[in-house]
């Protein structure tokens, strides 16, 4: 019965991307499931209280990482949360290649059974004024805090690990990555597959079927952004609102974390980017006074426009022409318009 739940109210099996889109038939080969490695249990240890909260009652829960104060009533969501938030904390310690820290704290997560709930808690934490009221399904992370509301299908899951993953880093890292490059990371979160009968999760970082349909749209219809273009971008560089360009960067930083993951070419240097920034020497790639470069760090999005090309120059390659080439290339594999 539990097995049942699992699938009917999130929908969390996965037998296959069949996403639309130009080149040959529009299709990918599906998601082997019995290729995928172990999964990680969903059942983890937890202390469950009362949570009085002002418009009622929830609990907070707490795990080996996370405090969660949930007042979502949605039994499923409930069961799995806690599991799915430490077995995504270890997945971004792969994805990062960091080494396990240990946590002084508990990372605090909101789990809240609406987005009128979200709305008040918003209001309250960020301000009226916050641009994350805008926020149309999910939530966001503020200040290494996770704050969502149940959408009542995968999609509430995907949210939370790729908010996540943002979270990680605000914690793990003295120096902030560009901007380009941790979306990258988030997004490589996304995918997932859960096993209902065994009630376990696995991460499956190019599984990710609404981003492959947009990578394949920007290659197709010629919308694919240069990577001397993108790497000093953040969504709010494209048209305002989540349109099919916002889209496209998110889908394009995804192929990119993915792809400097995997090159032989270029993964130590990523590797030594995401170490570097992890201990606060960020600062080496622009030759600049540490207290100068962390002071630039609190601008926004201009931070990412002054030191994605630097940074990326320094750790990963100066020659983007040839980099282009073979990030184009990865991509195009990646989105299934080319064979391997």
């Amino acid at each position: 019965m539990r097995s049942t739940a699992l699938v009917i109210l999130f929908g969390l099996t996965c037998s296959g991307c069949r996403p639309s889109g130009g080149g040959h038939d529009g299709r990918r080969r599906p998601l082997r499931v019995d290729d995928l490695p172990p999964g990680k249990s969903l059942a983890v240890r937890s202390d469950r209280r009362p949570w009085r909260y002002p418009l009622g009652v929830g609990q907070v829960i707490t795990t080996s990482h996370y405090r969660i104060f949930a007042s979502a009533d949605n039994p499923v969501l409930m069961t799995c949360l806690p599991g799915f938030l430490e077995a995504a904390h270890e997945h971004y310690q792969k994805l990062t290649g960091l080494a396990p820290e240990p946590s002084a704290k508990p990372l605090e997560v909101y789990m809240l059974s609406s987005r009128q709930e979200w709305t008040h808690l918003t209001t309250h934490i960020v301000g009226q004024d916050a641009p994350h009221l805008s926020i149309v399904a999910g939530g966001y992370c503020h200040k290494g805090v996770g704050i969502y509301w149940d959408l009542r299908n995968r999609a509430t899951l995907s949210i939370a690990a790729h908010e996540g993953l943002h979270q990680f880093l605000h914690h793990r890292m003295r120096h902030r990555l560009p901007l380009s490059i941790e979306e990258g990371l988030a997004v490589s979160a996304e995918g997932f597959h859960i096993r209902a009968d065994e009630n376990t999760v696995v991460f499956v970082p190019d599984h990710n079927p609404g981003r492959y349909d947009t990578l394949r749209r920007a290659l197709v219809n010629r919308r694919w952004i240069p990577a001397r273009r993108l790497l000093p971008m953040t969504a709010g560089d494209t048209i305002a609102g989540m349109t099919e360009d916002t889209l496209a960067w998110y889908a394009q930083v995804w192929a990119l974390a993915m792809f400097l993951r995997t090159s032989e070419d270029y993964r130590k240097g990523f590797a030594r980017l995401l170490s570097e920034a992890q201990s606060g020497r960020l600062h080496t790639a622009m030759n600049v006074p540490k207290d100068a470069y962390e002071e630039l760090m609190q601008r926004g999005g201009h931070y990412t426009r002054t030191v994605a090309l630097p940074v990326f120059r320094h750790y990963i390659t100066a020659d983007l022409d040839t980099f282009e080439r073979r990030y184009v290339a990865f991509s195009r594999r990646l989105a299934a318009l080319e064979q391997d």
